[in-house]
């Protein structure tokens, strides 16, 4: 996660953009669907993580976006 932070903040000084990113909360996502993902479609895999605290604001929970970083999904884009 911390050379993804490096090279994103990278990118962002050498284009001009006063923007910076910091980790807020990492976690590990063991919701439905996490260990099998290679089976599953990205909007199945994606409606689950929405889903994965019961809220979309208490799996925020303070922060501004969600991200979930995935090595690989079955029909992204369909």
């Amino acid at each position: 996660m911390q050379k993804f932070l490096s090279v994103a903040n990278h990118g962002y000084s050498n284009s001009g953009v006063l923007i910076s990113l910091y980790p807020h909360c990492l976690e590990r996502y063991a919701g439905e669907g996490s260990h099998s993902s290679y089976d599953r479609r990205g909007s199945e895999v994606l409606n689950a993580f929405t889903r994965y605290k019961g809220s979309v604001q208490r799996l925020l929970g303070g922060a501004d976006i969600a991200v979930l970083l995935v090595d690989h999904f079955q029909d992204v884009g369909t």
